[in-house]
Protein backbone atom coordinates (compact mmCIF):
# COMPACT_ATOMS: atom_id res chain seq x y z
CA UNK A 1 0.00 0.00 0.00
CA UNK A 2 1.03 3.59 -0.79
CA UNK A 3 0.74 6.47 1.27
CA UNK A 4 0.06 10.04 -0.57
CA UNK A 5 0.29 12.80 1.49
CA UNK A 6 -0.71 16.08 -0.24
CA UNK A 7 -0.84 18.17 2.36
CA UNK A 8 1.96 21.01 1.60
CA UNK A 9 5.56 20.55 3.06
CA UNK A 10 5.52 22.60 6.41
CA UNK A 11 2.36 20.66 7.67
CA UNK A 12 3.54 17.23 6.63
CA UNK A 13 4.77 14.87 9.10
CA UNK A 14 8.53 14.42 9.29
CA UNK A 15 9.94 11.12 10.22
CA UNK A 16 12.36 12.51 12.58
CA UNK A 17 15.42 10.24 13.88
CA UNK A 18 15.76 11.76 17.49
CA UNK A 19 19.36 11.81 17.33
CA UNK A 20 20.71 12.57 21.35
CA UNK A 21 22.60 15.63 21.40
CA UNK A 22 25.04 14.69 23.70
CA UNK A 23 26.99 17.38 23.98
CA UNK A 24 23.54 19.89 24.57
CA UNK A 25 23.25 17.78 28.01
CA UNK A 26 26.52 17.57 28.94
CA UNK A 27 26.52 21.52 28.94
CA UNK A 28 22.89 21.47 31.16
CA UNK A 29 24.50 18.99 33.49
CA UNK A 30 27.99 20.94 33.67
CA UNK A 31 25.92 24.27 34.28
CA UNK A 32 23.53 22.82 37.40
CA UNK A 33 26.81 21.20 39.07
CA UNK A 34 28.26 24.80 39.03
CA UNK A 35 25.23 26.68 39.73
CA UNK A 36 24.59 23.93 42.87
CA UNK A 37 28.19 24.33 43.74
CA UNK A 38 28.47 28.05 43.94
CA UNK A 39 24.86 27.79 45.64
CA UNK A 40 26.69 25.46 48.55
CA UNK A 41 29.78 27.70 48.70
CA UNK A 42 27.30 30.23 49.34
CA UNK A 43 25.56 29.09 51.79
CA UNK A 44 28.92 27.47 53.35
CA UNK A 45 30.55 30.73 53.72
CA UNK A 46 26.80 32.81 55.06
CA UNK A 47 27.08 29.84 57.68
CA UNK A 48 30.78 30.63 58.28
CA UNK A 49 30.21 34.43 58.74
CA UNK A 50 26.83 34.01 60.95
CA UNK A 51 28.85 31.60 63.42
CA UNK A 52 32.22 34.01 63.31
CA UNK A 53 29.42 37.19 63.98
CA UNK A 54 27.72 34.90 66.71
CA UNK A 55 30.68 34.06 68.34
CA UNK A 56 31.56 38.08 68.64
CA UNK A 57 28.23 38.38 69.81
CA UNK A 58 28.66 35.69 72.04
CA UNK A 59 32.00 37.51 73.81
CA UNK A 60 30.09 40.83 73.79
CA UNK A 61 26.54 39.09 76.31
CA UNK A 62 29.04 38.93 79.45
CA UNK A 63 30.13 42.52 79.16
CA UNK A 64 26.80 44.22 77.87
CA UNK A 65 25.49 41.63 81.19
CA UNK A 66 28.20 43.20 83.09
CA UNK A 67 26.83 47.21 81.72
CA UNK A 68 23.35 45.94 82.52
CA UNK A 69 24.05 45.36 86.04
CA UNK A 70 25.60 48.71 86.58
CA UNK A 71 23.07 50.61 84.63
CA UNK A 72 20.13 48.74 87.39
CA UNK A 73 22.82 49.32 90.51
CA UNK A 74 22.94 52.81 89.52
CA UNK A 75 19.57 53.19 89.06
CA UNK A 76 18.91 51.91 91.96
CA UNK A 77 21.48 54.56 93.88
CA UNK A 78 19.62 57.20 91.62
CA UNK A 79 16.26 56.10 93.73
CA UNK A 80 17.98 55.93 96.97
CA UNK A 81 19.04 59.51 96.23
CA UNK A 82 16.18 60.67 94.84
CA UNK A 83 14.29 59.74 98.49
CA UNK A 84 17.32 61.05 100.44
CA UNK A 85 16.73 64.18 98.48
CA UNK A 86 12.96 64.58 98.78
CA UNK A 87 13.83 63.52 103.07
CA UNK A 88 16.08 66.36 103.16
CA UNK A 89 13.89 68.97 101.39
CA UNK A 90 11.19 68.34 103.66
CA UNK A 91 13.65 68.75 106.63
CA UNK A 92 14.78 72.09 105.41
CA UNK A 93 11.16 73.03 104.59
CA UNK A 94 10.05 71.84 108.18
CA UNK A 95 13.22 73.53 109.11
CA UNK A 96 12.22 77.06 106.91
CA UNK A 97 9.26 76.90 108.85
CA UNK A 98 10.80 76.21 112.59
CA UNK A 99 13.46 79.22 111.38
CA UNK A 100 10.46 81.79 110.08
CA UNK A 101 8.78 81.27 113.49
CA UNK A 102 11.64 81.52 115.90
CA UNK A 103 12.18 84.78 113.96
CA UNK A 104 8.87 85.83 114.06
CA UNK A 105 8.71 85.13 118.00
CA UNK A 106 11.67 87.48 117.81
CA UNK A 107 10.21 90.03 116.24
CA UNK A 108 6.80 90.12 118.68
CA UNK A 109 9.11 89.67 121.56
CA UNK A 110 8.36 93.04 123.97
CA UNK A 111 11.15 94.78 126.23
CA UNK A 112 10.74 93.02 129.63
CA UNK A 113 10.07 89.35 128.21
CA UNK A 114 13.08 86.96 127.89
CA UNK A 115 13.56 83.51 126.57
CA UNK A 116 14.94 80.83 128.18
CA UNK A 117 15.28 77.42 127.00
CA UNK A 118 14.08 76.25 123.81
CA UNK A 119 12.77 72.32 123.18
CA UNK A 120 11.34 70.89 119.75
CA UNK A 121 11.18 67.26 119.23
CA UNK A 122 8.73 65.00 116.62
CA UNK A 123 5.30 66.09 119.37
CA UNK A 124 5.85 68.84 120.90
CA UNK A 125 7.56 72.99 121.13
CA UNK A 126 8.37 74.17 124.54
CA UNK A 127 9.76 77.29 125.26
CA UNK A 128 10.33 78.42 128.22
CA UNK A 129 10.69 82.47 129.07
CA UNK A 130 10.48 85.41 131.84
CA UNK A 131 8.66 88.47 132.04
CA UNK A 132 10.07 91.39 133.70
CA UNK A 133 8.65 94.74 134.00
CA UNK A 134 8.85 97.84 136.55
CA UNK A 135 6.61 99.63 134.24
CA UNK A 136 3.61 97.33 133.79
CA UNK A 137 2.11 94.37 134.64
CA UNK A 138 3.86 91.04 133.50
CA UNK A 139 0.80 89.17 132.91
CA UNK A 140 -0.47 91.99 130.87
CA UNK A 141 2.71 92.02 128.83
CA UNK A 142 2.79 88.31 129.07
CA UNK A 143 -0.82 88.11 127.11
CA UNK A 144 -0.30 90.88 124.58
CA UNK A 145 3.03 88.44 123.44
CA UNK A 146 0.35 85.19 123.21
CA UNK A 147 -1.76 87.70 121.24
CA UNK A 148 0.68 88.27 118.57
CA UNK A 149 1.44 85.16 118.33
CA UNK A 150 -1.98 83.92 117.68
CA UNK A 151 -2.94 86.07 115.44
CA UNK A 152 0.17 85.41 113.61
CA UNK A 153 -0.88 84.08 109.93
CA UNK A 154 2.19 83.24 108.91
CA UNK A 155 3.09 80.50 111.95
CA UNK A 156 1.10 77.64 110.94
CA UNK A 157 0.93 76.18 114.43
CA UNK A 158 -0.35 79.68 115.71
CA UNK A 159 -3.79 78.23 116.53
CA UNK A 160 -2.30 75.28 118.70
CA UNK A 161 -0.17 77.51 120.71
CA UNK A 162 -1.34 77.49 124.43
CA UNK A 163 -0.07 78.96 128.00
CA UNK A 164 1.32 75.87 129.76
CA UNK A 165 2.41 77.51 133.22
CA UNK A 166 2.89 80.62 134.53
CA UNK A 167 3.84 81.17 138.06
CA UNK A 168 5.06 84.48 139.98
CA UNK A 169 8.34 84.66 142.13
CA UNK A 170 9.94 87.23 143.41
CA UNK A 171 13.48 88.23 143.11
CA UNK A 172 14.89 90.83 145.05
CA UNK A 173 11.78 93.22 145.31
CA UNK A 174 11.04 92.61 141.60
CA UNK A 175 7.99 90.16 140.33
CA UNK A 176 9.24 88.00 137.83
CA UNK A 177 6.47 85.34 135.99
CA UNK A 178 8.03 82.07 134.46
CA UNK A 179 5.86 81.19 131.66
CA UNK A 180 5.75 77.79 129.09
CA UNK A 181 4.41 78.14 126.02
CA UNK A 182 3.41 75.02 124.13
CA UNK A 183 2.55 73.26 120.48
CA UNK A 184 1.75 70.02 120.21
CA UNK A 185 2.75 69.28 116.80
CA UNK A 186 0.94 65.24 116.58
Amino acid sequence: MIDINLLPEKLKKKNINAEFNKDFYYNVIIALVIILAFIHLLIGSTFIFKKIKFRNLKSIVPKIEQDLKEISDLKNRVKLLQADTSKILDITKDRMEVAFALNRLSMDLSNGIWFRHLKLDETEFELEGSVVSLKEDEMSLLNKFLTSLKNEKNIKVSDKLELADAKKRNFQGIDIIDFILRVKIK
